[in-house]
């Protein structure tokens, strides 16, 4: 079948990541990619406070154009801010292409309207856009009802997932990193980090947007992002790899809570019930509710090789045997949306 797959393609774990899998399932993809639209300073303010703009009403129009041109079996929109109603109304009227929409983000999460100018209108024109599409597909189950409240036809959950190259090869890896957490800081995630650091964990953290704290704390500095390779690196060689929860959008489980195990590290996550279903707390996983629980159970894996190490490899089994990777939920989701 041909596959229309637009979105950003900034990263290589989102859009590209699923395209793939697509065409390793004998799928056509055409890839439409947003960002090039947006690359000038006037096209990265539009894009930056979601308007739609001169760049929007161009992309809207070349999607129009290719979706006219192409007739793909499925057109699959990723993140569609930019998308207006109109465009998707005469994509249907023109073509008998199956409209699909994706966010992995959360537009109904209390936190983006109480959040500054750019949170607040990000998800606005997205919302109206809902009832426009064939199916939509959600990261989290509290989404399901809201989708369907707002217009929504058919909402089909489509779970985080980790990559074919995230699954640890047979080569035996030096654990040089006692605790390792990759990803950007918020006020909370920084207060439990610096209250390892003052008992003394050795912490190395990978990320973007730590400014404001490394100029608080100078053992903030130095941090820097880590992606494709190196990223898997550094999680192969942890001992511990740490997982927070986005409050932002109300998760309860996040892609790195698969591309740890994945990589063959000892997840040590936040605590919910959902992510108790995927790897078994003190057999495949750990996860802590609060710092003190967190301290007190690094400081048994650091000190317990042996248990530490099992956890990992059960871990490990777990997400490849269970069909946690992209090709296994994409394959999944294909066929729950495709008419029979």
């Amino acid at each position: 079948m041909k596959i229309i797959l637009a979105g950003d393609f900034l990263y290589s774990f989102y859009q590209e990541g699923v395209a793939q899998a697509m065409e390793r399932s004998g799928h056509e993809v055409i890839r439409f990619k947003f960002l090039p639209f947006y690359q000038s300073t006037t096209g990265k303010m539009e894009k930056y406070f979601n308007f739609i703009g001169y760049h929007s009403y161009r992309l809207n129009q070349k999607l129009l154009q290719l979706a006219v041109n192409e007739n793909a079996g499925i057109i699959f929109i990723w993140s569609g801010t930019h998308i207006q109603k109109g465009t998707l109304k005469k994509i249907k009227e023109r073509t008998g292409s199956l409209l699909i929409s994706y966010n992995n983000d959360d537009p109904f999460g209390d936190l983006y309207q109480q959040g500054n100018p750019y949170l607040k209108n990000l998800w606005k024109n997205f919302r109206l856009t809902i009832p426009g599409y064939d199916v939509n597909l959600v990261y989290r189950k509290a989404n399901i009802a809201e989708y369907l409240q707002a217009g929504a036809g058919k909402v089909i959950l489509f779970l985080p997932y980790y990559l074919p190259e995230d699954v640890r090869d047979d080569r035996k890896y030096e654990k040089k990193l006692d605790v390792v957490f990759v990803g950007h800081p918020t006020d909370e995630r920084v207060a439990v980090l610096t209250f390892l650091l003052n008992n003394n964990i050795r912490l190395k953290v990978f990320g973007t947007g730590w400014d404001k704290y490394r100029k608080a704390d100078p053992r903030f500095a130095g941090i820097s992002r880590i992606l494709g390779d190196d990223y898997r690196q550094v999680l192969r060689e942890a001992k511990i790899s740490l997982a927070f929860l986005s409050k932002l959008n109300r998760d309860t489980y996040t892609r790195r809570n698969f591309e740890i195990p994945a990589n063959g590290s000892l997840m040590l996550s936040e605590r919910t019930d959902e992510l108790a279903l995927f790897f078994e707390e003190g057999k495949e996983a750990e996860y802590f509710q609060s710092k003190e629980e967190l301290l007190n159970k690094i400081a048994f894996y650091l000190a317990n090789e042996t248990k530490r190490e099992e956890i990992a490899a059960l871990g490990h089994k777990r997400a490849v045997q269970s069909g946690y990777d992209v090709q296994s939920r994409v394959d999944k989701m294909l066929q729950e949306i495709l008419p029979e």
